[in-house]
């Protein structure tokens, strides 16, 4: 287990880095999208790369270390959502204007579609799924078969497992995507998982540590976003919001709660 622990460091450097640049990247006067682009693809292999490391690692613990461990793992995996949402938004910030007219004809060029990988966590079942069903599950030029094995390529952790035993075929193709819908793409699933993520927002000790700020404020706006569209109204869960912000916000920070 140390060995994998070790190659875990090693990867959450590499990884750490890759915030780093893409940070430098957004704040770049003249952003290069490519080199964007380029860091956001890389940073969804590593995060690949780095929960199957985690699941390794927590097969090996016993029950009195697990619990830590596996926060540790999921707050690490946040931040890695965090900087993945970061790019995302910038790079559609940039490809707002990507429209060009050929001649008399409307061509649009649309940028490459990059379908993130989905571990099961609901919190981001919309996401992958919207990216997946555009780009495979409507594609009328693909067999079941194929898509079904694009549909395994784009799993990991719990989404995998959940269709483990299915044999690559056009029957099953349906069955699996029912179920996988039904698991992890339940509407009230979703809204429980974000309130759950609203509950444990990691606390902010010091009002000039802008980094955790900064951090905070990014998570709470993807959930409040998400929640806003799955027609959650922001007065169903108001009241526990301002009281969980009394609760990890600095004093001075209270200030328009």
């Amino acid at each position: 287990m140390e060995n994998l622990k070790s190659k875990r460091k090693v990867l959450r450097t590499a990884v750490s880095k890759l915030f780093t640049r893409i940070e430098n990247e957004i704040k770049n006067t003249n952003v290069n999208k490519c080199s964007l682009e380029e860091s956001l693809k890389l940073l969804t292999v590593k995060a690949e790369e780095l929960s199957k490391l985690d699941l390794q690692i927590e097969e090996l613990l016993d029950s009195d270390s697990f619990e830590a461990e596996f926060e540790a793992s999921q707050d690490y995996a946040e931040k890695i959502n965090v900087w993945q949402f970061r790019a995302e938004r910038k790079l559609n910030e940039l490809t707002g204007s990507s429209e060009s007219i050929n001649d008399n004809k409307h061509v649009v060029r649309l940028p490459k579609l990059t379908i993130p990988k989905f571990n099961g966590d609901s919190l981001y079942w919309n996401s992958f799924w919207n990216s997946f069903r555009v780009a495979i599950h409507n594609n009328t030029s693909l067999s079941k078969v194929e898509k079904f094995n694009y549909l395994r390529s784009y799993l990991s952790a719990n989404a995998l497992s959940a269709i483990e035993g299915f044999s690559i075929s056009d029957e099953n193709y349906d069955s699996v995507v029912e179920i996988l819908k039904n698991r992890f793409g339940r509407r009230d699933t979703i809204i429980h998982a974000h309130m759950n993520k609203l509950l444990n927002l990691a606390p902010v000790h010091r009002s000039d540590d802008i980094v955790k700020l900064r951090h905070l404020y990014d998570t709470l706006e993807i959930q409040v976003r998400s929640l806003k569209s799955l027609d959650v109204k922001p007065e169903a869960y108001s009241t526990m919001l301002i009281s969980v912000l009394l609760k990890i916000l600095p004093p001075r920070n209270y200030i328009g709660i």
